[in-house]
């Protein structure tokens, strides 16, 4: 004679299972955002690394935010080839540009600039912001190592209340986000202690 499941054999199975697919689940997603903040940082460094790039063409000068009609990406984008970069993997608001004469949470009006969840924070060493009619050279920076470049932010342009602070920062990667540094180095990080 055949003997089958009886129900409450089969309800314990179902229940084994969700609890286990309850365990894994939030380690796969965990797992799939750690994939997304190295890719990320990778974006980062690139990124930094056309930075330098531009610095070197332009006699060791800093570039200004609004310098170019497309933003700070205008100037980077020749640089780096790959408009994809500048899109953070975790970032939920989508490619795009900002109109002409948009503002952007206390950053200002901007003409048109590629916003992909990243913050170029154009600070001088002093704390003091670089305008078009106020550049700033590489060497003027005493620790390029700890100066914050570039990180996953809210705005296109940040204000630091320090030079090696971020503004606008935003944790989306695991508790932390990714930064750049002006000597082109880009790390995880948890906090904003260090900055």
């Amino acid at each position: 004679m055949k003997r089958g499941f009886t129900l409450i054999e089969l309800l314990v199975v179902i229940a084994i299972i969700a609890i286990l697919a309850a365990i894994l689940f939030p380690v796969f997603a965990r797992a799939r955002e750690k994939a997304r903040q190295t890719s990320c940082l990778s974006n980062t460094k690139q990124i930094a690394l056309g930075f330098l790039m531009y610095i070197q063409d332009y006699d060791e000068t800093i570039p200004g935010a609004r310098l170019n009609i497309d933003g700070w990406t205008g100037m980077i984008a020749p640089y780096v080839k790959n408009e994809q970069l500048f899109v953070c993997p975790s970032w939920d608001g989508g490619g795009g540009w900002i109109v002409r004469g948009t503002a952007c949470g206390g950053c200002g009006t901007w003409t048109r600039v590629y916003w992909g969840g990243y913050t170029y924070s154009n600070m001088r060493d002093n704390g003091t912001c670089i305008n078009w009619n106020s550049l700033a050279k590489l060497a003027s920076y005493q620790t390029p190592s700890e100066h914050v470049l570039l990180y996953d932010g809210t705005c296109p342009h940040g204000t630091p209340t320090t030079a090696h602070q971020p503004a606008h920062e935003a944790v989306r990667h695991n508790d932390g986000f990714n930064a750049a540094f002006l000597d082109g180095h880009s790390k995880f990080q948890k906090t904003r202690i260090g900055f």
